[in-house]
């Protein structure tokens, strides 16, 4: 599965700036109040065309039976879930962190020597997550999102832990038994002298680093928790109509003017985009260690041999890319909340008139 995550990562990147163009991947991917304001774009298509009057073989009818089927794939209440259900992502990615965790073969007391930073960070930003679900978040009863974002949501959280914990390769000997060939990058008696010597030298540099990038995850840790404690405390007050404006959906909302939202719509997102990229200054050196110190190469890995065809170059690509997985789970976090943030900012201009003349950017 390790050899896949950067594929994979891939087409979801592609797939998430692909909802930008597509209307139907846009549908899919919303949620709360941004899936309540684009849910009618195929409404107004399908209610141009039934007012027309068209044959049955018309490209006009045809393009309105298609939409009708969209409508209900998207909007039908047996495709949606309620956007509470947040809280499964992070339960998940804790579950598949500790799957993770005790199904790898290496020693763990040297998986906690060169791991611990980035595991712990991991874990913290997962049970404050949780936390926010069941106590910060004030949920409502038509925050919905559609089973395709939810099920997205649950194959991300199963991957994340591939970043963290790199896994033991094992291949079969020739005698039926396994050999484990535990990852050297994290096996100090695998460092040779010259390798000490040069570790040493640079080792106040790769210590600045790891201490600039835990600093910021946890600074943008907090600053999540805060701007999520203001959208809900806005949410709280929801039903008092003095203190909210009517947005042009119908609702009575309030525009969040606190700390990082005077200056952009969705702070709550940058800062997540900021955990991940101290995720990858911690995680992209030891997969870097990894993919040089391995002593085996994928064809040993599968005890396949030299003289095998198409499959193999495949698969060698594929080995190839373990080194990036960190830079690949952060471009996918990133173009997602990203695309996310478009869209909200987007709401927050078409349901707000003095929104547009307040010149705050969507993320950035």
């Amino acid at each position: 599965l390790d050899v896949t995550i950067c594929p994979i990562y891939l087409a979801l990147t592609l797939t998430s700036w692909s909802s930008c163009l597509v209307p139907f991947l846009q549908d899919l991917a919303s949620h709360g109040k941004t899936r309540t304001d684009m849910s009618g774009t195929t409404d107004k298509i399908t209610q141009l065309v039934a007012t027309t009057k068209t044959q049955s073989t018309s490209p006009s009818h045809v393009i309105g039976l298609w939409n009708n089927f969209t409508n209900r794939i998207l909007q039908g209440d047996f495709f949606l879930v309620p956007k509470r259900y947040f809280l499964h992502f992070y339960i998940t990615g804790i579950i598949s962190t500790v799957c993770r965790l005790l199904g790898r073969r290496t020693n763990l007391h040297c998986l906690e020597k060169q791991l611990q930073l980035p595991l712990a960070l991991l874990v913290i930003h997962l049970v404050r997550r949780c936390y926010e679900c069941c106590f910060v978040h004030k949920w409502t009863v038509d925050g919905k999102m559609h089973v395709a974002g939810y099920l997205l949501g649950i194959i991300h959280y199963v991957l994340l832990p591939s970043c963290f914990v790199p896994m033991v390769q094992i291949r079969e000997t020739s005698g039926g038994e396994k050999d484990d060939f535990e990852d050297n990058a994290i096996n100090p008696g695998f460092l040779k002298e010259n390798d000490h010597q040069s570790s040493s030298s640079s080792s106040w540099v790769v210590g600045m680093k790891t201490a600039c990038a835990v600093i910021l995850c946890l600074i943008a840790q907090y600053e999540q928790y805060y701007h999520h404690s203001i959208l809900a405390s806005l949410r709280s007050d929801r039903n008092n109509t003095k203190s909210n404006k009517k947005s042009q959906d119908g609702n009575y909302r309030q525009i969040p003017l606190e700390r990082g939202f005077q200056w952009i719509s969705c702070p709550h997102y940058l800062a997540e985009i900021i955990i991940y990229v101290a995720f990858f200054i911690l995680l992209q050196p030891i997969h870097h260690n990894i993919s040089q110190n391995q002593d085996i190469s994928s064809d040993q890995y599968l005890g396949w041999d030299d003289d095998r065809g198409w499959e193999v170059i495949i698969w060698q690509q594929l080995w190839s890319l373990q080194d990036y997985r960190p830079f690949g789970l952060l471009v996918w976090v990133s173009s997602n909340l990203i695309v996310s943030a478009l869209n909200t900012h987007r709401w927050y201009t078409r349901n707000f008139d003095e929104y547009e003349t307040s010149k705050r950017k969507a993320i950035l």
